[in-house]
C-alpha cells in the first residue's frame, strides 16, 4: 500500500507501514515528513481499518481533502484504490500494490 505523489520530473511513492502513518513537517512525530508551503506539523493519518485504510485530518492549519471533498478533522475516513488526497497543494493518489502472479 502506498501513496503516489507526482513531484514534477519524478513520481514519488511513499509506502505506507504499520497501523497508523503520519505526515505532516515535524520529523520527530511524522512517519513522512512533507515539506510544502501549508503543510502542518502534524497534518494527516492514513490509518488501517478492518480490511481496509482511512484517513483522518489532524486539526491541520489547511485542511486535507478526499476526492475535492473538506474532510471534518479527526473523523475517520475509508478511502480506496485511486483516491485523490490533497494536503496544501500536493496531491496524493491511494495506490494498493498487488502480488504478481508467477
Amino acid at each position: 500500500v502506498f501513496l503516489e505523489v507526482n513531484r514534477g520530473k519524478a513520481i514519488e511513492k511513499i509506502k505506507i507501514t504499520g497501523d497508523s502513518f503520519i505526515i505532516g513537517r515535524n520529523p520527530s512525530t511524522v512517519q513522512y515528513v512533507e515539506g510544502a508551503s501549508g503543510v502542518s506539523r502534524v497534518h494527516l493519518k492514513v490509518v488501517k481499518i478492518n480490511s481496509g485504510y482511512g484517513i483522518t485530518d489532524l486539526g491541520s492549519k489547511n485542511g486535507s481533502y478526499l476526492n475535492d471533498e473538506e474532510l471534518v478533522p479527526n473523523k475517520i475516513y475509508p478511502i480506496q484504490e485511486g483516491d485523490v488526497i490533497k494536503i496544501a497543494k500536493m496531491k496524493f493518489t491511494f495506490k494498493m500494490e498487488y502480488p504478481k502472479l508467477a
